[in-house]
């Protein structure tokens, strides 16, 4: 509701603004908060637009106004969540409502400013699946308890964002903390020995393209010629079989370190032998 009103004041500020004459309508308002036309209100007469002859005028003091004022809450709680970390009004309603998914938001709010809520959102349906999947035999069991698990999360997020983590790796991490419990740690803690975690398996994502490359033209290169071949001629189709096993081979081989997307690119790159002599001339010296 707060949402729809303020972007009604915004919309028919604009209209006054600009000459427009503000439509006598019914409006309704979607989950963004955002109104749109539902039907016209049609006459004066229809809906009785005119003074009401058996209602006096109702004049407010000045003092009736000001203890109105102050008895309205101003700070809410949910504003800033809608304000200034962008989530939309019916999710900020679920934090609210719910404890537990009140302490997910505030670790994920803890470790980074917040990231597009298409890409939270996507994240968090994942976890509710992992969720569903490990903790089968339980009730309530979406938004987990298990702190190491919310603190993976939150890092997860922010890290799949911003390139460093491939969503493989990442599903794999937080499907280990949620198989491993949630033991004593120092909660303050946890967010950088993620990281720390990460940096010792040497889990970061590949993003050079030689090194995506090299690793590419290693596994083309375990391969006979004519299963080269057939790859090949069949490059119009988006997923044959031949590519499917080479990109399955390669993202193995990284340990799941190149994003599948990454490896599409460099699979064509590679077969085209003009584009490996540019990038390492010497495989091909005599």
């Amino acid at each position: 509701m707060y949402s729809a009103l303020n972007n009604e004041i915004k919309r028919q500020l604009g209209m006054v603004k600009n000459g427009e004459l503000i439509e006598e309508e019914t409006r309704a308002v979607d989950e963004q908060g955002k109104t749109f036309s539902a039907r016209s209100k049609g006459s004066e007469l229809d809906y009785r637009f005119i003074p009401e002859s058996n209602i006096p005028p109702l004049k407010i003091e000045p003092k009736m106004l000001k203890e109105a004022k102050d008895s309205i809450l101003l700070d809410f709680p949910y504003l800033a969540l809608i304000e200034k970390y962008k989530f939309p009004p019916n999710f900020t309603m679920e934090i609210l409502n719910c404890k537990k998914l009140e302490k997910l938001i505030q670790i994920y709010l803890d470790i980074g400013p917040p990231v597009p809520f298409k890409h939270f959102k996507k994240w968090l349906d994942e976890l509710r699946y992992l969720c569903e999947k490990i903790y089968i035999n339980e009730t309530n069991y979406f938004p987990p308890t298990n702190i190491k698990l919310l603190y993976c999360f939150a890092q997860i997020v922010h890290l799949t964002y911003t390139g460093k983590l491939t969503n493989l790796i990442a599903i794999d991490l937080m499907r280990e903390f949620a198989e491993a419990g949630d033991e004593d740690s120092d909660y303050n803690q946890l967010g950088e020995e993620i990281k720390e975690l990460i940096q010792n398996r040497n889990l970061w994502r590949i993003t050079n393209s030689q090194q995506i490359d090299k690793l590419v033209l290693d596994a083309v290169l375990d391969h006979t010629p004519d299963f080269i071949d057939n790859m090949i001629a069949q490059k119009s189709k988006q997923r044959s079989k031949p590519f499917a096993k080479l990109k399955r081979e390669i993202i193995d081989r990284s340990n799941k370190r190149i994003a599948p997307e990454d490896v599409d690119n460099s699979i064509w790159r590679v077969v085209d032998l003009s584009g490996i002599e540019k990038d390492f001339p010497s495989l091909f010296k005599d």
